[in-house]
């Protein structure tokens, strides 16, 4: 698809089959005309540029017409890869981006934004053991419900989920749900501004298999920056590790008054229900 097309009315669901590729070039606009939504169980390049983005949306904004169902990736079929660059996913109903069964494609999705979507801006569901990862860089979640939503990846006998650099912002719950069987490695990335947790992770989510270092976490709802669900014998008082990590002044001014470790009013740990893990926010940053 180029963008001399322009726009791509969709009025029916878009398939790229097992065995086919797509490649959509820059400056292209898909706007879904309803309820649709676009399978991909092939290969997908999608590569727009700092200037020239791609962008998938719903064709009107009107109630009478209902959202579009957002880009559903289907990695059973072992396509060769999937490609995602300056794109703008933007007014799902549920979940902007969906991608379920990962085995051993090579997934790239960077300078991306996920947006406004009625429940999760990104959902990843289910990680088979075979190699190949998914990285994710220089992305953001954002005015969704929740920003990107985890869980059942983590089955795998290595982690396979890389996030680096992230901004998750201003979505209505959770920035980040680290979910049932979840893993993953997040570096460097951003959880503010959202409604209720900064990151949630679940009680079963696989710890010895996640971690979330170097991040920022301040302002996120009237609750706590990080909670940590109940409840998992396995778990009790596990270390879930969060160190080099900004909190903002507040935090910041309560982790230097005294010792550390210590129960911090901002993080819901084994610090305040001793059926939980334990958040490791050691060698934190003050600034």
């Amino acid at each position: 698809w180029t963008a001399a097309g322009n726009p791509y009315v969709v009025t029916g669901d878009l398939i790229v089959d097992s065995g086919q590729s797509l490649t959509i070039e820059a400056g292209v606009e898909v706007r879904f005309y309803g309820q649709y939504a676009f399978y991909v169980y092939g290969s997908l390049s999608a590569e727009g540029t700092e200037s020239d983005s791609i962008y998938f949306s719903n064709h009107v904004d009107e109630d009478v017409i209902p959202d579009w169902n957002g880009i559903n990736i289907n990695l059973y079929y072992n396509q060769d890869y999937i490609v995602m660059s300056h794109v703008s996913v933007d007014g799902a109903s549920s979940a902007g981006l969906y991608m379920q069964d990962h085995r051993s494609t090579s997934i790239s999705i960077s300078h991306s934004t996920f947006q406004n979507s009625g429940w999760s801006g990104v959902y990843i569901n289910y990680a088979y053991d075979d190699e190949g990862s998914m990285n994710i860089a220089d992305c953001r979640f954002i005015n969704n419900e929740t920003g990107l939503w985890v869980e059942n990846n983590g089955y795998a006998d290595e982690n396979k989920l890389f996030v680096e650099s992230c901004l998750f912002a201003h979505n209505t719950s959770r920035g980040l749900f680290h979910g049932y069987y979840a893993s993953g490695e997040y570096t460097g990335s951003s959880y503010i501004n959202n409604g209720s947790n900064g990151i949630f992770i679940h009680e079963w989510s696989q710890l010895d298999k996640s971690s979330f270092l170097s991040s920022n976490l301040f302002g996120n709802g009237s609750s706590y920056e990080v909670e940590v669900g109940c409840c998992n014998d396995n778990h009790v008082q596990a270390e879930i590790e969060m160190k080099y990590s900004y909190w903002g002044e507040e935090t910041t001014a309560q982790m230097n008054d005294g010792n550390n470790p210590k129960n911090i009013d901002r993080i819901y740990d084994w610090w305040d229900d001793d059926r939980r893990a334990q958040v490791n926010y050691a060698q934190y940053v003050e600034e």
